[in-house]
């Protein structure tokens, strides 16, 4: 509670600069149902700020939850973040979402590529091997 206090203090104070967005973000990200619509704003606040691709996936996501996987892989496309794991794992779950399951099993395959340890090898075989063949 005293942490969702200092929180709301900063924002009424107009904080808004990086910390205080991510704090806003990982705060809404505790409440159920969580507000895809506040959470992605703040996402691309924090993106603006930052100028960070991995900020940018993450609005992906939250507007995957809003708009669809289509919407998000739109975002998608436009990083380059080929070396970077979870934009792999990221990727081909979207993929998945969108029915596009063999391009999902390619970016499962790259992320399996990169993965650094055997629980995210086992959740990526997992999820590949729940692609049917074909698809």
């Amino acid at each position: 509670m005293e942490g969702r206090q200092i929180l709301q203090a900063a924002l009424t104070r107009g904080n808004t600069g990086s910390y205080t967005v991510q704090a806003a973000i990982a705060d809404l990200h505790m409440h159920q149902p969580r507000d895809w619509p506040q959470i992605a704003v703040l996402y691309e606040t924090l993106a603006r700020q930052t100028g960070s691709p991995i900020v940018e996936m993450n609005r992906a996501i939250a507007v995957a939850e809003i708009h669809g996987p289509e919407a998000a892989l739109a975002i998608l496309d436009t990083l380059e973040l080929d070396h970077y794991r979870y934009f792999h794992s990221t990727h081909a779950e979207l993929l998945r979402r969108a029915g596009r399951h063999n391009d999902a099993r390619h970016a499962y395959q790259r992320a399996l590529d990169l993965a650094q340890t055997d629980p995210e090898r086992l959740f990526l075989q997992g999820r590949l091997a729940e692609l049917k063949p074909g698809d």
